[in-house]
């Protein structure tokens, strides 16, 4: 199976912002298993920012890029039977196990599956003695967030045909919209413990715990509002088991104290 990584790329306006988008996408180009990269790009004077590789196709767009726009390209363009990796601009993918994910993940067990990935936070400290990822504890076991969405084509059709209007990322409650939209047609996966995903996001300063991250000005609150379609999918659930037996993952509702949101 061929795998293609998405993502929306574009310069922020905060230098220190724009050097972390840098990192992980020079991160993501280390990976010579992919094989291809689809950068949605709004302003094409932005392409120079980009490495020269020969796996990069860049898909021009009018806005920000949204979940329908990938899947409506995927569906369209990549041959069956394709890994579409669907990520934001500030996540990076690493360790070994992505590379496998074909033959340890879509060859096994039932046969309509996808999967979403919790993510670890890069850390500012240059402390080698501390970890230098840190995780959103409750959070994150509750399944809470995604940053990754992974899926194999051809799509269910009855997902093609859902709603998927509203954008990947800047988005309060879009992933756990997504969980909700993906588990209706498949066994989705939260594994993100195994096929890790870094967040960059240092120089903002944030504390991540129980709050909705999102750029006030221009945020996307389409997913927002569709409340009763909000699941979360919990992390610490046998995932290998469930794999080889076929077995459905466990979800739940989404409850937010909206109060504690930014």
């Amino acid at each position: 199976m061929k795998k293609y990584l998405y993502f929306n790329y574009f310069r922020d306006k905060n230098p220190d912002r724009h050097a972390e988008y840098s990192l992980c996408v020079k991160q993501n180009f280390e990976h010579q298993w992919i094989d291809g990269y689809k950068i949605f790009l709004e302003d094409q004077d932005h392409a120079i920012d980009l490495p020269q590789d020969s796996r990069i196709e860049i898909v021009p767009s009018s806005r920000r890029m949204e979940f329908r726009d990938v899947i409506d390209h995927a569906h369209k363009y990549l041959e069956p039977n394709s890994v579409v990796i669907i990520i934001n601009l500030d996540i990076y993918l690493t360790g070994s196990h992505w590379q496998h994910i074909d033959r340890d993940f879509f060859s096994q067990g039932h046969p309509h599956k996808a999967m979403v990935c919790t993510r670890f936070n890069l850390q500012a400290s240059t402390d080698p003695d501390k970890k230098i990822f840190d995780i959103e504890s409750l959070n994150w076991y509750k399944g809470d967030f995604c940053d990754a969405y992974v899926l194999a084509t051809p799509f269910a059709p009855g997902f093609i045909n859902e709603d998927l209007e509203f954008r990947v990322g800047n988005a309060p409650q879009c992933d756990n919209l997504m969980m909700f939209l993906m588990q209706r047609y498949y066994h989705t996966y939260s594994w993100g413990s195994k096929y890790q995903i870094v967040h960059v996001d240092i120089c903002r300063g944030l504390d991540y715990q129980g709050k909705i991250l999102a750029t006030k000005e221009n945020a996307d609150n389409r997913a927002r509002v569709r409340q009763h379609e909000h699941i979360n999918i919990p992390t610490q659930q046998p995932w290998q088991q469930l794999l080889e037996s076929g077995r459905e993952p466990t979800w739940t509702w989404t409850w937010f104290d909206f109060s504690r949101t930014q």
